[in-house]
């Protein structure tokens, strides 16, 4: 009777333990709005310019829009766009953003509006 007393005591241990672990292994892989992002369809994403954090679910929309965007590849007279960000956004220099998504590489230097929301993210070990 002790013994099985002892035994459920442990095996009840182990299990919250566990549980308590999983749990706070889920909270430190968190949900966050990001800004400025890179590999959004990757599961190697950044997040705000944090290099030491990584979110391996990947980002999701609706991503940010940026304005007055020409492609990097092509010549000043480009006509600027408005592009959606899906794959990152980021500094290009003090002037201009970089916007990338599945039609290319982008430089706009017009308004932004919203942000990715990136899943998985944590601290690199």
């Amino acid at each position: 009777m002790i013994f099985d007393h002892c035994l459920n005591k442990t095996l009840y241990t182990v299990a919250v333990n566990y549980i308590s672990s999983r749990v706070l292994k889920d909270a430190a892989q968190e949900q966050r709005s990001c800004s400025f992002y890179t590999g959004a369809n990757t599961t190697s994403a950044t997040c705000n310019e944090q290099p030491n954090v990584v979110c391996t679910k990947g980002c999701t929309g609706p991503f940010v829009t940026a304005t007055e965007c020409t492609p990097v590849n092509e010549s000043e007279e480009a006509i600027a766009s408005t592009q959606v960000c899906s794959f990152g956004f980021g500094r290009n220099t003090a002037a201009a953003k970089a916007c990338i998504n599945e039609l290319g590489t982008f430089r706009c230097t017009g308004q932004t509006t919203g942000s990715a929301t990136c899943d998985g993210c944590q601290a690199r070990s």
